[in-house]
C-alpha cells in the first residue's frame, strides 16, 4: 500500500480545475470510453462512476494523487462557503452536462435547462443527508443535482400543452 498523501485546498482546487480541463478538452477521449457502453438506463446512471474513475486516473498519471488525497480537505463546508471552490464545482456540472448532451444521454433543451439551473445565483449543490463527509466523491453530488434537474425539466415538458 502506498503511503498516504494529502494535498492542500490550493492543490485540491488546482486538480478540480484540471478536471474540469480535461472534461472540456477530452471530449473525443471521453466519446470513445463510453461508445461501446449499451444505451441503457441502467447504464446511463453508472457514466458520473465511471467519469469520476477516468478523471481520478488522469489526476494520478499527472498528479501522483488519488481522489483521497486530494478531496481529504473539501467538505462540505468548504464547497459551501468557498466561492471558488463552488465555481469550480459549477464549472465542472456546465462540462458534465455537455459531455452529456454530446454522448447524446440527454437533448439539447434538457442541457439548456439543466445549464441555466446550475448558473442561477445563490443556487446550492444539494446536501447530501447527514452532510458531505471529506473525500466524498464531487460527481455524486453533481448527479444528484443533475438528476433533480432533469426531473424539473421532465415535469415542466409534461405541463406545457403540446404544440
Amino acid at each position: 500500500m502506498a503511503p498516504e498523501k494529502e494535498a492542500s485546498l490550493e492543490q485540491a482546487k488546482e486538480i478540480l480545475k484540471y478536471q474540469v480541463s480535461e472534461l472540456n478538452n477530452k471530449i473525443a477521449f471521453f466519446k470513445d470510453l463510453f461508445a461501446s457502453l449499451e444505451r441503457t438506463p441502467e447504464n446511463f446512471q453508472l457514466i458520473p462512476m465511471l467519469l469520476a474513475l477516468s478523471l481520478n486516473d488522469l489526476v494520478y498519471e499527472k498528479y501522483g494523487l488519488e481522489e483521497e488525497d486530494f478531496m481529504k480537505n473539501v467538505g462540505d463546508n468548504v464547497i459551501m462557503t468557498n466561492p471558488e471552490i463552488m465555481a469550480v464545482f459549477r464549472e465542472m456540472e456546465t462540462a458534465i452536462i455537455k459531455l452529456m448532451q454530446e454522448l447524446g444521454i440527454i437533448s439539447p433543451e434538457a442541457g439548456q435547462y439543466m445549464q441555466a439551473q446550475a448558473q442561477i445565483p445563490g443556487a446550492q449543490i444539494p446536501q447530501a443527508p447527514n452532510g458531505l463527509p471529506p473525500g466524498v466523491n464531487p460527481m455524486e453530488l453533481l448527479q444528484m443535482q443533475q438528476i433533480q434537474q432533469f426531473e424539473q425539466f421532465q415535469k415542466m415538458m409534461q405541463q406545457q400543452p403540446p404544440k
